[in-house]
């Protein structure tokens, strides 16, 4: 074991042979007030102190105190990740869900990301490129996951991250989503003929309209002796629609609307 000893005032300090700290006497004497105080760098194995040393104008009455220590705590290159699982749950097939992973720096030394991969039918991943070096200047990374179902029925995967991060150098994030084919729906539209017509008859028109609107655009036709109509044109999910009804003569000629029928079309 090695041990060193430099005094911080060499006009009142020395070294001795074994190590400990002591002042010239003769210099003591010509001081005509306690001499001040005296600090003593020690060194061990690595590590550094400073000991204080008080001194004081009679002969003997030096009193060593330790100070504080000055080691250093060796660096380390951590890495965080935002997520241990992703699970997407029900996903509507061939159509893609996102989901973002972000990287971060937790460390006092920069870590170096060398390759993100991942598996599993119907995930994908996006983002920057690797091997990628996060340091102070630039802690975070974000990936973004993507699950795209083509067939019904659950999905399992897995997001791999590959650093130098101590600890944790490979980091395996698991993958779950279920493919659902779609919700159809359509509508069932239904009327009564007119109690009389200055014309007859020669069938129906069906307008629809966003709920609220006014823009109606024709749905469908239907000859006179039919009193419903079934609209499957784009019904989408969460959306109201309203239905009117005109007659029309065999000239082309329609009626006024009729009174105005509204649906709400379930999530």
């Amino acid at each position: 074991m090695e041990e060193k000893y430099e005094p911080a005032c060499p006009l009142l300090g020395a070294k001795s042979g074994n190590g400990s700290a002591f002042f010239d006497e003769r210099r003591r004497r010509r001081m005509r007030h306690p001499l001040p105080d005296c600090r003593v760098l020690v060194q061990r194995n690595g590590r550094s102190f400073w000991a204080l040393l008080l001194l004081f104008p009679w002969p003997g009455a030096a009193l060593l105190g330790c100070g504080g220590s000055s080691a250093t705590a060796a660096a380390t290159a951590t890495l965080s990740i935002s997520a241990a699982t992703i699970a997407f749950g029900d996903v509507n097939l061939n159509t893609t869900a996102a989901q973002s992973v972000t990287l971060t720096l937790t460390g006092t030394a920069p870590v170096t990301v060398s390759s993100v991969t991942i598996s599993g039918t119907g995930f994908t991943l996006s983002g920057p490129s690797f091997p990628l070096t996060l340091s102070s200047t630039n802690p975070t990374a974000t990936l973004s996951v993507d699950f795209d179902p083509t067939t019904a029925g659950s999905a399992t995967g897995q997001l791999a991250v590959n650093s130098d991060s101590s600890p944790n150098g490979t980091v395996e994030i698991t993958l779950t989503g279920t493919g659902v084919s779609a919700a159809t729906y359509e509508v069932d539209v239904t009327w009564d003929a007119p109690l009389s017509s200055p014309d007859p008859v020669a069938g129906y028109d069906i307008y629809r309209s966003p709920g609220g609107q006014s823009d109606y655009v024709l749905m469908g036709s239907v000859n006179a002796n039919q009193f419903e109509y079934t609209d499957n044109n784009d019904i989408e999910q969460g959306q109201s629609y309203d239905y009117i009804v005109e007659s029309v003569d065999s000239s082309g000629n329609e009626s006024v609307p009729s009174n105005t029928a509204s649906v709400m079309i379930p999530d």
